[in-house]
């Protein structure tokens, strides 16, 4: 019977912090939810939490154990070189946290983000306020506003940035709207084009899409695009940085 119950008491220990990992991961799902930003990212908690909840189920049972050893290689080698991806790219997200923008710059491009019925979003007000300090200490500097209407907004992007910098000071005559980039390569190619070939050039969006946004600035032809972070809440952190990884990965990719 002791013989039984120890083999039973390890993977149940082994088991307990996939279970824990598995009951955050869903938990986290509902915060982002709760955000009602629109994006179905959360699946990508919740399909975690299940496939840790799975493997440690399997890990108490004993059932993991029976798995042939083929079959758990290959599991874990495709576990590590994902592993090996994610810290590497996230590294390369995290170095642009830090980066600071030139000043007197001519242009600032600011990235769309989604708009509510009752104005923008925190993601986007955090990228309006970077904006404001900066043309407020740059009064020569132009600004363009970058972004379509989406289905769940009710007015286009652009048009939100604008009236939300116009009533913050800012001269309408300052600003240039980019109202047809649905995604971040347009908001980037699409207001490239209304820029003067020679131009210094900033981009403003939070810190952890900056390193995807200077990507692909260069993949654009602006050779030397400067930084302009905007803050983004801990809180959400994790799930902006994960969804970061696999949009810098795809933009690597394709």
């Amino acid at each position: 019977m002791i013989k039984k119950i120890k083999p039973m008491l390890l993977r149940a220990i082994a088991a307990l912090p996939l279970l824990i990992a598995a009951f955050l991961c869903i938990r986290y799902s509902f915060t982002i939810i709760a955000v009602g930003s629109g994006s179905h990212f959360f699946i990508f908690w919740d399909v975690c939490g299940a496939v840790l909840a799975l493997l440690g189920i399997s890990v108490f049972t004993g059932f993991f154990s029976r798995i042939p050893t083929a079959v758990k290689a290959v599991f874990f080698s495709l576990t590590g070189v994902l592993a090996i991806l994610f810290v590497v790219i996230v590294s390369l997200i995290l170095s642009c946290y830090k980066k600071e923008a030139s000043s007197g710059l001519d242009y600032i491009i600011v990235l769309g983000a989604q708009v509510r019925t009752d104005g923008p979003s925190a993601v986007l007000s955090f990228r309006l306020q970077a904006a404001l300090e900066y043309l407020n200490a740059n009064p020569t500097t132009k600004c363009i506003v970058s972004g379509a209407q989406g289905s769940n907004e009710p007015c286009t992007e652009a048009s939100a940035m604008r009236d939300w910098l116009v009533s913050h000071g800012i001269e309408k005559d300052r600003i240039l709207l980019e109202e047809n980039a649905v995604n971040t390569r347009q908001n980037i190619s699409y207001s490239k084009e209304m820029i003067p070939e020679g131009s210094s050039i900033g981009i403003v969006t939070n810190r952890f899409h900056m390193y995807r946004a200077l990507f692909l600035c260069r993949k654009f032809g602006i050779s030397d695009p400067s930084p302009i972070n905007a803050y983004s809440l801990p809180k959400y952190e994790p799930n902006n940085v994960v969804r970061e990884f696999f949009g810098v990965l795809k933009d690597f990719i394709f």
